[in-house]
């Protein structure tokens, strides 16, 4: 009788594992194990995202990922001042928000230039939208006044500079007014020229041959420069290149001038050597002394005109004029 009452209670222990009523204790263990292994589901699949990328858990489109050097709201390297509230992003990470004007931050970066990213807030003509002052340096500040939306509006430019100097800068962002909260998200900066040599591309991975280039700011600018420096050291040589031309010349026509010079003096010495050469050739001594024959005949012949005529008879005026031709060839024929 002892048997016969044992196994009717083993059979019923079987038959009550297999049951689909169970004890309260393992409908409490089934559950917790349950709604853990559905809680982990829900995070993984939270974390995980849907595989389209176009929204997650909470209906709002995916934070943009940060392609290039980013400093976020919360790196040591900005400064805060006055009230402002951390807040956890939907989408990883964190921002900073303040309705407290007067409230500022500030950064000191290296690059060329540098954009703001946050979030516009919901606003109205009752709420107006925040007003920011950005100041870059030792510049004056600009004012920037961010629009109004229905609602809010996640990570956008809101302010934006470029061509600098390649050099450590410092902005500066005072909230002036913020009836509606200004909401920081993140800062994108440009590299200069040389950190992006220095840093180069991944040693043994050749670039992609399909990727596109994009010109930055940055690059525009470097562009420019070199541009520049060709442009003043071609304008300098050009510059050498003419003076030392001019320079030529003017020795050039010096010489020129020189040489004109010296040959009309030469013309005008040989011109007076020769005059003085022909007047000493034809003076009286030249003459007697290279052709004493022409002095001695002149000599004779001025001796013999200068011998006086014989006498001739008297006549009368008339009759020597009625006679002057024929007393001219009685004079012949004597």
């Amino acid at each position: 009788m002892a048997v016969e009452t044992t196994r009717p209670v083993t059979r019923g222990r079987f038959v009550s594992r297999n049951d689909d009523s169970s004890t309260p204790s393992s409908n409490k263990n089934n559950d917790q194990n349950g709604g853990s292994r559905n809680s982990e589901k829900n995070d993984n699949n939270r974390d995980s995202g849907p595989p389209n990328g176009n929204s997650n858990s909470f209906g709002f489109p995916p934070k943009p990922p940060c392609f290039g050097p980013c400093i976020n709201d919360n790196d040591a390297k900005l400064i805060y001042q006055g009230p402002w509230v951390l807040d956890n992003d939907p989408f990883g990470g964190t921002t900073h928000s303040t309705t407290t004007p007067g409230s500022s931050v500030s950064l000191n970066f290296n690059g060329s230039g540098i954009v703001v990213l946050g979030h516009v807030p919901e606003s109205n003509d009752t709420h107006p939208p925040p007003t920011i002052s950005y100041t870059i340096d030792e510049f004056d500040p600009i004012l920037r006044t961010e629009p109004q939306a229905a609602k809010t509006i996640r990570t956008q430019p809101l302010f934006a500079i470029d061509n600098l100097s390649n050099q450590e800068h410092k902005l500066v962002l005072n909230v002036t007014e913020a009836a509606a909260p200004f909401i920081l998200d993140h800062f994108f900066l440009f590299q200069s020229r040389t950190a992006l040599q220095k840093v180069g591309p991944s040693a043994g991975v050749p670039p992609a041959s399909g990727a596109s280039s994009v010109s930055s700011p940055q690059g525009l600018q470097s562009s420019s420069e070199d541009s520049e420096t060709t442009l003043k050291a071609v304008s300098a040589t050009l510059g050498s290149l003419i003076l030392i031309l001019l320079c030529i010349l003017a020795y050039l026509s010096f010489l020129l001038r020189k040489s004109r010079r010296v040959s009309y003096v030469d013309l005008e010495s040989s011109y007076r050597r020769s005059m003085k050469s022909d007047t000493i050739f034809t003076s009286s001594d030249s003459i007697m002394r290279y052709h004493p024959q022409s002095w001695v005949l002149s000599d004779y012949s001025r001796n013999t005109v200068s011998l006086p005529l014989p006498s001739l008879p008297h006549t009368s005026p008339s009759t020597a004029d009625a006679r002057s031709p024929a007393g001219r060839g009685s004079l012949t024929t004597q």
